[in-house]
């Protein structure tokens, strides 16, 4: 059993403060050794422009896989979140046609998390609704401006929720004590759902329309920064 969460869903997007902060706070020093922590997020990972969109495919392909195996195997919440923690990070069969290889994100949120980052975004925090922690299907991101007005579209199409918000409210006192930046006046997104479903859904969406305009993108992403 899928759980679904009982939120409101709307599109409410206002670009005018939206964009992508600097390296400053997204960008990965050696010292940092591929990680940082950022917001909520103690693992952040700089995969803007790493990430294809065959790999996107993949994660759809392979999460989707995952969850119907689960989905199958379970008839409650507390039986779903106990075997999903169980694929996260570990080598599970779930289904007969996709092994389950390492998990890099709650299940359910890996998908999304690859197509804002083929989208040129920065995704900086993510929750698939389960745990001591969990509220609903969630993923927090920057994304260039032009990029950013492309994207209610596909979440009204898919279910999702979306809208802007200062995701990382500028903070001077935990710079200095940090040494590293770790806010920015620039808004990014949320986006939530439901069902994880809905957002591996929203990551198909994202794929089918844009898995061949590479060039489209880059260039969206070029202007937001002149």
């Amino acid at each position: 059993m899928i759980p679904k969460f009982d939120v409101k869903m709307f599109q409410r997007v206002d670009l005018s403060k939206v964009g992508m902060p600097g390296d400053d706070l997204l960008g990965l020093t050696e010292e940092d050794c591929g990680i940082k922590p950022l917001g909520i997020n103690e693992n952040y990972t700089d995969w803007r422009g790493g990430v294809s969109w065959e790999e996107v495919k993949e994660k759809i392909l392979h999460e989707r896989a995952l969850l119907n195996g689960i989905d199958a195997r379970t008839t409650t919440k507390e039986e779903f979140e106990e075997l999903s923690m169980l694929v996260e990070g570990n080598e599970v069969r779930v289904s007969d046609k996709y092994d389950g290889d390492e998990v890099f994100f709650d299940l359910g949120v890996t998908a999304i998390t690859f197509a804002i980052s083929s989208l040129h975004g920065a995704p900086i925090t993510s929750c698939n609704g389960l745990g001591s922690n969990g509220i609903f299907p969630t993923v927090a991101f920057y994304v260039p401006r032009n990029i950013g007005n492309l994207l209610a579209p596909h979440c009204k199409k898919t279910g999702c929720g979306i809208e802007n918000e200062l995701l990382l409210p500028p903070d001077e006192e935990l710079d200095k004590q940090l040494g590293m930046v770790m806010g920015s006046e620039k808004e990014g997104f949320e986006i939530w759902a439901p069902t994880v479903i809905h957002l591996i859904n929203l990551a198909e969406s994202f794929y089918d329309d844009f898995h061949n305009r590479d060039d489209y993108l880059a260039q969206l992403a070029q202007d937001d920064t002149r």
